[in-house]
């Protein structure tokens, strides 16, 4: 290991020098390197086609843009960006080849390695400095295995302290309108959020990482911004684009009725049972259709409801339980309604 020469700029570089016995063969060296990342981002433009199926149609494209921060140019014959969230504990800790610190310090890294001290290598701050915005390589090839997803370029300059446009794919796939209402419980007898989203099918062959989209009616139309979540082939994904002032809904809780024919008593405390009836209004002030999702997230177990819920189990109790009691907290349900509201009329 010896230091760049003074007739460098700088110099803070070193060479490793590698020696080999024999007939020789090939090297090969892999490290990790700061400064360097990708960030991926969508575009979503709703057009005026619609399938065999009548489904309306929008263009999804999906395009990477590499970040080198280093003082280094690179040319590399396949570039691999890896979309999931792989483990990398050690991201900050230096290896002891290349670094000057003592055993102790190296040790001491090893042992708090993962307490990451600084932002992760992909961060939005990184887009924040000056570089140039080149186009390069080619489009993307897709490799998967179970948790992880590769998008492979081949042949692609990487300049130091540059920006470098990179396509991974341009699909016609497609979506629907959907509203969606998360009930926010404590806020009783006042108006719910109500969102207008877009419900994209994913009918490529790419597995769409999370990532910032942006959706325009047309190519110029600002509809909003929302983030697509991973989302596989054949599946869905909910945007959020704009809130609605068209569909609103309200959250009411009717009674409380404390029913003392069922008690427990645990730890020399006496438990009852409450029953809540609570009721959720809908109204479509559209002159069509809609489809909106609603949400609430309830403590305790559910008794009914009307239309059926989904149930999904959120916070499991611990302990002793019964039908009605859990030592601790009652079960947190979310009860999910996947529903077609008529036009002017309260549901």
């Amino acid at each position: 290991m010896e230091k760049k020469k003074k007739n460098v700029d700088d110099d803070q570089y070193k060479y490793l020098e590698i020696k080999y016995r024999g007939k020789g063969g090939t090297a090969t060296i892999a490290y990790l390197q700061k400064g360097i990342a990708w960030a991926p981002s969508y575009n979503i433009s709703l057009i005026e086609e619609q399938n065999d199926e009548g489904e309306k149609l929008c263009c999804i494209s999906g395009k990477a843009v590499l970040i080198n921060e280093t003082d280094l140019d690179y040319n590399v014959s396949d570039l691999n960006c890896v979309a999931g969230q792989p483990n990398l504990k050690y991201v900050n800790v230096l290896d002891p080849l290349t670094s000057d610190q003592t055993l102790d310090q190296f040790l001491s890294s090893i042992r708090y390695g993962s307490d990451i001290s600084q932002p992760p290598q992909l961060q939005m701050q990184a887009m924040n400095t000056f570089g140039s915005l080149s186009s390069s390589g080619s489009p993307a090839n897709k490799m998967s295995d179970d948790d992880l997803c590769y998008y492979t370029f081949i042949d692609t300059d990487f300049p130091s302290h540059s920006r470098v446009y990179l396509p991974i794919f341009e699909s016609l796939t497609p979506y629907s309108d959907v509203y969606r209402c998360n009930i926010n419980a404590n806020n009783n007898d006042k108006p719910q959020e109500v969102w207008h989203s877009l419900k994209i099918k994913n009918t490529t062959n790419e597995t769409w990482t999370t990532a910032p989209a942006t959706v325009t009616r047309g190519k110029i139309q600002l509809k909003g911004q929302d983030r697509i979540t991973f989302t596989s082939p054949g599946n869905d994904c909910l945007l959020d684009i704009s809130k609605s002032f068209q569909i609103m809904a309200d959250h009411k809780t009717k009674k409380q009725d404390m029913d003392n024919s069922y008690q427990e008593i645990i730890d020399n405390t006496i438990y009852s049972v409450t029953h809540t009836h609570q009721e959720i209004s809908v109204i479509n002030g559209n002159p069509e259709n809609i489809n909106i999702i609603i949400k609430i997230i309830v403590n305790g177990e559910l008794e009914s409801s009307e239309p059926e819920a989904e149930e999904k189990l959120i916070n499991k109790y611990a302990g002793f339980s019964s039908k009605y009691y859990s030592y601790g907290n009652n079960p947190d349900l979310e009860l999910k309604w996947d529903l077609i509201i008529k036009p002017k009329e309260p549901f």
